[in-house]
């Protein structure tokens, strides 16, 4: 049996990841999600609006005040938040009820590579270090 010589499994996989990234995108990077209230019942008539570029979090507080999050990283509203990251420091329940509820399916994915991506990141420096370092010595 032949083997395929590395660079072209190189290669074919890095054009197999790039087509699951345009199909995600193109499919299911969109994901619109309403709900009544929350579990803890502190947000009501809430609305998650998720897209590619920018999510928008709507709801109504324990108070009734209309409140109004924006994930954005490019946006030049003082009001947006960067990343996800931000969102939990403003408003840590919001961030809590989209990664459970309203994040869409591409994101979600997306996630799971990324962390699969940093523990491979990650197994590399740990091999790359004794080996310069045994070979230095």
């Amino acid at each position: 049996m032949r083997r395929i010589a590395l660079h072209w499994q190189i290669l074919i996989g890095m054009v197999l990841g790039t087509l699951l990234g345009v199909a995600l995108n193109l499919t299911v990077s969109e994901r619109t999600t309403r709900m009544e209230a929350n579990e803890s019942g502190s947000m009501r008539d809430v609305l998650i609006e998720d897209a590619a570029g920018r999510t928008i979090i709507t709801y109504n507080d324990a108070d009734g005040q209309a409140m109004r999050h924006v994930i954005e990283p490019l946006s030049q509203d003082p009001d947006a938040v960067p990343d996800l990251k931000q969102l939990k420091v403003v408003a840590p329940e919001a961030a809590a009820l989209y990664l459970a509820e309203g994040q869409s399916y591409a994101k979600a994915i997306g996630g799971w590579f990324n962390k699969l991506g940093g523990l491979f990141l990650r197994m590399l420096k740990m091999v790359a270090i004794p080996l310069i370092i045994a070979s230095l010595m």
